[in-house]
Order: C-alpha cells, then sequence, then structure tokens
C-alpha cells in the first residue's frame, strides 16, 4: 500500500519558503518581521519532512551524506572557485583593487 503524503508538513515547507520569499522583495515593515520567522519555518519543515520519509526505512547514514556532499558542496566549491577567480581576473584587467580578501 502506497504511504499517504502529509500535506501539512509540505504546507509549512511552502509557508517558510514564501516567507522568505516576501523578505527579499522590500516589503513594508511589518511584513518584514516575517523574514524572522521564513529560514526557521522551513527548516524544521524539511526536517519533518524527512523524518517522515525515514521513519519507514532505514537511513544509511554514510551513503546518506556521501549522497548530499557530491549534489551541494561540490557544486558550491565549484561554483565559488569561478566566482572568485573570474572577479580577480576582472580587477586585473581593469586594474582595480580586488574586492574580496582573505581576512
Amino acid at each position: 500500500m502506497k504511504k499517504q503524503r502529509n500535506l501539512n508538513y509540505d504546507l509549512i515547507r511552502l509557508l517558510g519558503l514564501l516567507t522568505i520569499m516576501i523578505a527579499h522583495a522590500s516589503p513594508p515593515g511589518w511584513l518584514f518581521q516575517l523574514r524572522n520567522f521564513g529560514t526557521p519555518l522551513l527548516v524544521v519543515g524539511s526536517g519533518l519532512t524527512y523524518a517522515l520519509i525515514f521513519s519507514s526505512r532505514s537511513i544509511d547514514v554514510k551513503k546518506f551524506y556521501s549522497k548530499r556532499f557530491k549534489r551541494l558542496i561540490i557544486p558550491a566549491w565549484i561554483f565559488l572557485t569561478f566566482f572568485f577567480v573570474f572577479f580577480l581576473g576582472v580587477s586585473e584587467l581593469i586594474d582595480e583593487k580586488y574586492l574580496f580578501n582573505f581576512k
């Protein structure tokens, strides 16, 4: 039997995501205060979803973190490498001070 999807968890994640999006769109002050709850709400909603998914099956921790590392960390490092090298090249090309430092 297929497990039913819990829409409450999806709604929590959606509300967290919408709150984060609204906070980055320069809303009025009273609405901007919701940004304090957006990220924690999204994290809690995602945690609840993972807990629901892995409550019925076992998790291989090494495989789990390996997969996340390959999908999240490595692409971020590749992007950041190209990003900083690009700006270093541009700063050298236009003879300006490099925008970033190691401190």
